[in-house]
């Protein structure tokens, strides 16, 4: 089969991703899969973006990880992509970067980052995942614990992993929840750490995820 175009888009997406202050140099990593035939694409370790080539990003199948097509090696945090696409029939893509906001958070709270800015309310609360070694099959269990039902988590010390239907929906949440964090921390910074009303969460989060086609329980 033909996967140029897939991995084009992840090629584009991490591109978008830099751009948007998401990723820096190459910490990071995009997947998307193709669960009709049974694979995901996924950035490959260690590489510049802005030097891919399609032929470049790495297929690997779902089932279990192993390398389909790719002159170089997938990421190694394929293994938590692998999960968390596995996991819900609906999610097609996942977005791991390390933001500066999001990793701060992480850092700074114990259980769970609660939404602050309208953008995030989707989302949250975004539960943070204990820590465990980048590239483990450990992370990839805690990073599935802490989403639960719902699109995104934070990794302590780390940074963050959102999921979505597309790549796109991925990547907004991924940058609504950096911005929800940056919110957070500066809040937090002037002693006004307050998020907003649960009342208004609970309006914003259930009208938002039934515009993305998505259950109410994810996220909440």
């Amino acid at each position: 089969m033909d996967f140029e175009d897939i991995r084009k888009e992840v090629i584009h997406g991490s591109l978008d991703c830099m751009r948007k202050g998401l990723i820096r140099q190459t910490s990071g990593n995009i997947s998307i899969a193709d669960k009709q035939a049974g694979i995901y694409v996924i950035t490959p370790s260690g590489i510049p973006y802005e030097k891919l080539s399609p032929s470049d990003v790495p297929v690997l199948a779902l089932e279990d990880g192993g390398v389909i097509e790719g002159a170089l090696p997938p990421s190694k945090e394929s293994p938590m992509h692998r999960a968390i696409l596995n996991k819900n029939p609906l999610i097609h893509s996942v977005v791991h970067t390390h933001s500066l906001y999001a990793t701060v958070m992480s850092i700074i709270l114990d259980d769970a980052l609660p939404p602050f800015a309208i953008g995030s309310t989707p989302y949250c609360p975004v539960r943070i995942a204990p820590y465990a070694v980048p590239g483990s099959d450990e992370i990839a269990q805690e990073a599935l614990k802490a989403m639960g039902e719902g699109l995104a988590c934070l990794l302590k010390y780390h940074g963050q992993i959102a999921a979505g239907k597309t790549m796109w929906d991925a990547i907004s949440a991924a940058d609504y929840i950096e911005e929800n964090a940056q919110t957070a921390y500066l809040t937090y910074a002037v002693g006004k750490y307050t998020p907003l009303p649960y009342d208004d969460y609970i309006f914003l989060h259930e009208r938002a995820l039934k515009n993305m086609g998505l259950p109410c329980c994810a996220g909440g």
